[in-house]
């Protein structure tokens, strides 16, 4: 029969204690663990000491806690006082007591299975217990390795699903970086279009005016005629003298709105001496840009009109003037082509004219880049 072992440890190995002893217990050596032995209700100070005096063998766990831990350095104190055999167990690399140091201990900071071996020595185990114990080493090494591998494997699959989630996040953020350039170019090439105008954008202006003002009052002029039986050939433009223009040329001045100077250049045309200066007053007037919805998104509802309501289609084209249905608010850019677009603060009150730079179609519907007065 093989003498009781008593094991003194350090709480915080308390996890390789209780397999260690279980171990040794399976294989069939005589052991005593307060985490096996002591009933429940008993003193636990009590049944310590009992358990130590009538054990022959202390099983000293070294590491780095158990050195510095005043309970196990006393049990280590009264094994020697009391000329017990003791055998260390080193669990990890640590600075080995000195009065223990001319003891032989089991090594198992490299090996479970080399560390079974060379407890078993150290214990002087009998045969039986000690192939037996041997033999769970084996099973338990085993029984390691398998959840180990389980464990790598897990980590892997793990890994990979990490990757791949990762690799999708990448891929999106690509897909968001390519619509944001998209929107950029975009808004680049609008931009462009504003900025290149440069000189000419004044006679675009009132190339415009005078186009689509022209086209509305000789459709209104004719109408008035067909209603009056008057057939005759007529003329948008009447002969004044200069004092009346010059009148309403100062009233335009003074007044110094988009909806007067339009009024001028659609009353005298071209030719008219003030032509030049109303097209600029016109050009400096126009100095705010941004976006609006021409239709709202199934095209049921316009929110502008062409002035020149004679066009054959509904949707305005660069350089038309269009007139307000109803109040609109003014975006920095288009949402739909850029997620920082945002309303600028303006709005285009109902029956204000506002200047066409571009239209872009978005499915049924229009928004249109404008300029407008401040």
């Amino acid at each position: 029969m093989s003498s009781r072992i008593f094991f003194s440890y350090s709480r915080d190995n308390s996890k390789f204690v209780l397999n260690l002893a279980k171990e040794l217990r399976s294989a069939g050596a005589d052991i005593w663990l307060d985490q096996l032995d002591i009933d429940p209700g008993a003193r636990w100070d009590k049944s310590i000491e009992k358990a130590l005096k009538t054990s022959p063998v202390l099983l000293v766990i070294l590491s780095n806690s158990s050195v510095m831990s005043h309970n196990v350095m006393d049990e280590v104190s009264y094994a020697l006082e009391e000329n017990k055999k003791i055998v260390p167990v080193l669990m990890e690399a640590c600075e080995i007591p000195f009065r223990l140091r001319r003891f032989q201990y089991a090594n198992f900071t490299e090996d479970h299975q080399k560390g079974i071996n060379s407890l078993i020595k150290a214990l002087n185990l009998e045969t039986e217990v000690a192939e037996k114990l041997s033999d769970i080493s084996v099973e338990v090494d085993n029984h390691e390795q398998k959840k180990k591998e389980e464990e790598e494997k897990l980590k892997r699959e793990a890994q990979v699903k990490a990757e791949a989630k990762l690799k999708e996040e990448k891929l999106k953020e690509k897909q968001q970086r390519e619509e944001q350039q998209k929107a950029q170019i975009l808004k680049a090439q609008q931009n462009k279009v504003t900025k290149s105008s440069g000189c000419s954008t004044t006679v675009i202006i009132i190339g415009a005016i005078i186009t689509i003002i022209f086209c509305f009052l000789v459709f209104l002029f004719v109408l008035g005629s067909m209603d009056e039986g008057d057939y005759d050939t007529v003329t948008p433009y009447q002969e004044v003298n200069s004092t009346v223009y010059d009148a309403d040329w100062n009233l335009a001045v003074k007044t110094n709105t988009l909806q007067m100077y339009l009024t001028y250049v659609s009353t005298y045309g071209q030719g008219n001496e003030h032509y030049l200066k109303a097209a600029n007053a016109i050009e400096k007037l126009l100095v705010k840009s941004g976006y609006i919805p021409y239709t709202n998104a199934n095209n049921t509802q316009r929110y502008f009109n062409r002035i020149d309501e004679t066009a054959i289609d509904d949707f305005p084209r660069p350089n038309d003037f269009i007139i307000a249905l109803t109040n609109s608010k003014v975006w920095t850019s288009m949402p739909s082509y850029d997620t920082n677009a945002s309303l600028n603060g303006d709005i285009i009150y109902s029956g204000e004219i506002v200047f066409v730079v571009d239209v872009i179609y978005e499915g049924l519907a229009a928004w249109v880049q404008v300029r407008y007065p401040n």
